[in-house]
């Protein structure tokens, strides 16, 4: 046997390992290239592990709560990476003050929202609340806020609206006949109904399966199903369409689509109805119901603010 064919086990034990060394070295390079600041003045960061970044630090069940600790170390501005990317943590009233008022156009901006991928829709976000600064998202902004004042947001026509839908929603609370019961749902259904009348033109019973299961889908982030069945509401709704005669926000929608056909700036497509519709029911019933909960459960908790409610309320 020759001396090469006595080394070779060795040399090929070497040679792997060699290998796994210069692996190992070329994916910290890139970790490296990759966990890069953006500029030489970003916030301060703790130290973070390769690849996964900060994400180890984290309490997956109070992220704020790991907040409020960095905070005491790294102040009120602070950065983290969560593996590749890097997040801007801002906390305290000054600081978020200065970001959303004074330099609101650099915090306006949004990241892909990889959630819509789950109802098919990739490239460019959609909408509003999710959309990307730019033309689109201020035209869209604009024509949203426009239509919403003209179908009675901020005015007596859509507060006669809320108080003939709190009517309902009392009838329901009553329908339970005093047993124990979560007035969560029925809450949402409420505000979501004053929503769906000013999108659909329409408002639905609290039992009406199909659109309490868009609710709850809809509070699961735009599910698969949620996207097809909010596509098939406006779809029917379109087929009633009468340019004449302007219902609600999917037929002034619709109206701009048309139109804006032929230009290649239009803004106003399939995709953005979709979802400007998917905002509004998402910024809009969640945040309101939340905070009709808490004013119930503060009541519960000081009867008298209750009966002095109770004695502020005609009727």
């Amino acid at each position: 046997m020759s001396l090469l064919s006595q080394l070779c086990p060795f040399a090929l034990g070497c040679n792997v390992f060699t290998l796994g060394i210069i692996f190992t070295l070329l994916l910290l390079l890139l970790d490296f290239m990759k966990r890069r600041k953006p500029c030489t003045d970003f916030p301060p960061s703790p130290p973070s592990w390769p690849f996964v970044g900060n994400l180890l630090q984290m309490d997956s069940s109070s992220l704020s709560n790991s907040f409020r600790q960095l905070k005491k170390q790294y102040g009120d501005v602070f950065s983290l990476q969560f593996y590749w990317q890097n997040v801007v943590v801002l906390n305290g009233y000054e600081a978020i003050k200065e970001a959303l008022l004074q330099k609101s156009e650099d915090f306006a901006d949004r990241p892909p929202f990889e959630l819509y991928e789950g109802i098919g829709f990739t490239g460019n976000n959609k909408g509003v609340v999710t959309a990307k600064y730019g033309q689109s998202w201020k035209d869209l902004r604009r024509f949203t806020l426009s239509t919403l004042r003209d179908f009675g947001m901020g005015k007596k026509s859509l507060e006669e609206r809320v108080g003939e839908e709190a009517g309902y929603l009392c009838d329901a609370f009553l329908s339970e006949q005093g047993q124990l019961f979560d007035p969560h749902y029925k809450l949402n259904t409420a505000v979501a109904n004053i929503i769906s009348f000013i999108v659909f033109g329409d408002r639905f019973d609290y039992d009406d399966y199909k659109f309490q299961k868009l609710l709850n889908l809809n509070q699961a982030m735009f599910e698969v199903e949620s996207g097809t069945m909010a596509q098939k509401i406006i779809s029917d709704h379109q087929k009633t369409w009468n340019p004449a005669c302007t219902r609600d926000l999917i037929d002034a929608f619709t109206l701009q689509m048309e139109k804006a056909k032929g230009d290649k700036e239009n803004h106003f497509n399939e995709k953005n109805l979709l979802f400007t519709t998917f905002d509004l029911f998402t910024a809009g019933s969640e945040t309101s119901t939340t905070t009709l909960r808490w004013g119930l459960l503060y009541m519960l908790q000081y009867p008298d603010v209750q009966s002095k409610n109770s004695m502020d309320c005609p009727g």
